[in-house]
Formats: C-alpha cells, sequence, structure tokens
C-alpha cells in the first residue's frame, strides 16, 4: 500500500467508553457511525482495552476503537463542524452530559481526529485532534485501519507515529481485545 495523504482518503473518528458496557457502546457506535456514514470505504479497527489516562482516581478501564470512512455525503455532516455536531449528538444520545468534566469517565466519547487535511484551532474544531498522537488508544486501533495515512503538519504515517510512541509508554496500558476478554469486570 503506499502512502496517501489524508486529503485523499476521508475521516478519521475515535470512539471510546468506560461506563456502562463499554464494548456494547462501542460496538453500537461502530453501528450507528456506520448506517450514518455509509459502509463504502469504511474501515473499523479492533476493540483495544486501555488503562485510564490522567483521569480521576478508580475511574474504569476504556474499551476504544477507531474508524476510517470515505467522506460523508449527507451534507450537514460534509464539514468538520457538522461531523462534530453529529458526534455530540450521539455522545448525549448514549447518556453524555454537557459540560462534563475533562477525562471523567463516560458512556461514550467520540473524537473526531482527522478531516482530510483540514487544520482548524478553532475552540468549537480543533483538528487534527490536538492530544491523539500522545495517546496509544487511538494511534494503535488508527494504525489498523489507516497504517499509511500521512497525519497533517507531521509528514509522518500513522504507523510510524504509533511505532515511535510504542517505544515511549508502557506496553501494560494497552491491549488489543479478544473475544474472550470482551468481559469487562473482575
Amino acid at each position: 500500500m503506499t502512502e496517501r495523504s489524508v486529503a485523499e482518503t476521508g475521516v478519521l473518528i475515535a470512539l471510546g467508553a468506560n461506563l456502562g458496557d463499554p464494548v456494547r457502546q462501542v460496538l453500537g457506535a461502530v453501528q450507528e457511525l456506520e448506517r450514518r456514514l455509509g459502509g463504502q470505504g469504511w474501515y473499523a479497527s479492533s476493540l483495544w482495552r486501555s488503562r485510564p489516562l490522567n483521569c480521576p482516581p478508580g475511574s474504569p478501564d476504556f474499551v476504544n476503537a477507531v474508524i476510517a470512512c470515505a467522506f460523508p455525503e449527507v451534507s450537514e455532516w460534509a464539514s468538520p463542524h457538522g461531523m462534530i455536531t453529529m458526534l455530540q449528538a450521539l455522545e448525549r444520545a448514549s447518556g453524555r452530559l454537557d459540560g462534563r468534566q475533562r477525562n471523567a469517565p463516560r458512556p461514550l466519547d467520540l473524537d473526531l481526529l482527522l478531516y482530510g487535511d483540514c487544520l482548524s484551532d478553532s475552540p468549537e474544531c480543533l483538528l487534527p485532534h490536538p492530544r491523539a498522537l500522545e495517546r496509544r488508544f487511538v494511534l494503535e486501533p488508527a494504525a489498523e485501519v489507516a497504517p499509511d495515512w500521512i497525519w497533517p503538519g507531521t509528514g509522518q504515517s500513522i504507523r510510524a507515529l504509533r511505532d515511535a510512541l510504542r517505544a515511549q509508554t508502557d506496553p501494560t496500558d494497552i491491549e488489543r481485545m479478544t473475544w474472550e476478554s470482551f468481559r469487562m469486570g473482575p
């Protein structure tokens, strides 16, 4: 596979949950996003379990995934702002409250990581996602679905960025989930 810029590819969305039934929440969100955004050019990563990062003490583990898809054809979502509005509506529908504490446990977290090669520093729409490159729970699943996409502003592929982050982090902070590990409790 040749390296391609994100502008040639589409949208990258991170999903996470650590309240309620996180596996069900993330899988349900993947299905809903596929329904809304269409199944063509659609890729969903494996599920990953990660330790809470910068979360309040006692926060449960997260379930994470990333989807890569073609640019949406639905006009209301065919912009970064429209996409963020739709993702926030899905979060609220899952029970996530507005005005939440940063990094607090949540039933669903949806982050727009990339929208083509769009660069934005508006408070409502930061693109690319400002902390994604510091998070293995984002880069591991992103490297499954879009390893050769070039991250805007870096000149590097997602795979290369993931590999560099792996070398700097604790390998036990994240694991790909297997069917046997889908039960989150003790």
